[in-house]
């Protein structure tokens, strides 16, 4: 394949489930013509941003794969190898893909547990199933992986589990990529009039109301916060199952009035509620098959200004500096994360000090529009050889 001025080569990206944080900045590559194929889209995306990218809607695997042919891409993304079986579909029309077209592809991987750790302890009618799961995933993976052109690994676990394919090194990149950091102009410090009234006192929670979200460990720790600051208010973004159990919760422990239960809220429409929050609380919870991959919440919140207390759960530590931008605590620790609160809250210099510090961390290491530049360049090396490389 030859390069000309004004040449755009196809990349065509594969979704199973189209988020507003992956697909929102895909319009910023610009050495690519990028095509998007999703299956179904995540509740935090409007139509109006759907339409920013092209965009490809996709059935089933059978259905992808005559779509990806249709559409002669010059590279393919594919899905993430370890997460099984949801991805397969992905994983099918990638390789199948590249080798009817006879262009390459790579993917992106998140997954920090140890396959022989996520998938232990699998039954099926009282049978156990590891055994053979965890051989079969890890062959998968090793074919997946040693006919991939490039590895983008978002965290250590994820490139420690792909060096454990004998994948060669040169093969991996680390780097951001689909939570490629944020729209730095849309997650700033600079308020625009919508910030809503949360009081001075704001705790602010954004997520998923699951267990491994730690929501149920931050209504324990906001008890004790009450005891020490009654004016302050816990506001949730999200939903959930545990939605029914944390009004629960709250009439047991009379806080109802200080708990606000806000739904989902799109992607773009986060950033006044993070300006006008005094900290954002993310006590994620480590599980068997789950671990936090990024924390993509305490970027958006930093990039606004606002400090984070958050676990040293999963990969949290290594986009968040523990005394630098967050307060990092151990997970299931109601009081530890209550006394990081009231710390927080009460210590106007410790705010100051940790708010500033939060900008220009992310400017300098999660504007999105940077680390797509980083993942495109690479890509073009990809396709053209390094003298092409800006």
């Amino acid at each position: 394949m030859i390069s000309s001025p004004g040449f755009k080569p196809r990349l065509a990206i594969l979704t199973n489930v189209l988020r507003a944080d992956f697909h929102n900045m895909l319009s910023h590559f610009k050495r690519f013509e990028v095509w998007h194929l999703y299956e179904r889209c995540a509740p935090d995306i409007s139509p109006d941003e759907l339409a920013e990218v092209r965009t490809v809607r996709f059935r089933n695997s059978i259905d992808l794969l005559l779509k990806l042919i249709k559409l002669k891409p010059a590279l393919i993304q594919g899905g993430e190898p370890y997460d099984f079986p949801t991805q397969i579909p992905l994983i099918f029309a990638t390789i199948i893909g590249s080798l009817i077209l006879g262009v390459p592809y790579y993917f992106p991987t998140f997954e920090n547990i140890p396959p022989e750790i996520k998938f232990a302890r699998i039954y099926r009618f009282g049978i156990p199933l590891s055994p053979l799961l965890i051989p079969f995933v890890k062959s998968v993976a090793r074919i997946y992986a040693q006919r991939a052109t490039l590895i983008f690994a978002v965290n250590e676990g994820a490139r420690k589990n792909m060096a454990s394919l004998n994948c060669p090194e040169g093969k991996i990149s680390k780097l951001l990529y689909a939570t490629w950091g944020v729209d730095t102009e849309l997650f700033t410090p600079r308020t625009d009039g919508n910030e809503p009234d949360m009081g001075a006192n704001a705790i602010l929670f954004v997520g998923r109301l699951v267990e491994q979200k730690g929501i149920i460990v931050l209504l324990e720790a906001f008890v004790k916060v009450k005891e020490q600051i009654p004016d302050a208010q816990l506001f949730i973004i999200g939903d959930g199952p545990l939605k029914e159990k944390i009004t629960q919760i709250a009439n047991a422990k009379n806080i109802t009035d200080s708990i606000h239960l806000l739904g989902m809220i799109l992607n773009q429409h986060l950033p006044p509620y993070f300006r006008a929050a005094r900290v954002t609380v993310t006590p994620s919870i480590t599980t068997q098959r789950w671990a936090e991959q990024v924390g993509m919440v305490n970027i958006q919140s930093i990039a606004c200004g606002t400090p984070v207390i958050s676990t040293r759960s999963g990969s949290i530590p290594e986009f968040m500096s523990d005394g630098l931008t967050a307060i990092l605590v151990p997970e299931r620790n109601p009081e530890a994360l209550a006394n990081a609160i009231i710390r927080v809250l009460s210590d106007e210099k410790l705010r100051t000090y940790l708010s500033q510090n939060c900008r220009s961390i992310a400017e300098e290491h999660y504007d999105a529009r940077k680390n797509i530049i980083r993942v495109e360049n690479l890509l073009w090396n990809c396709l053209f050889g390094e003298k092409n490389t800006l």
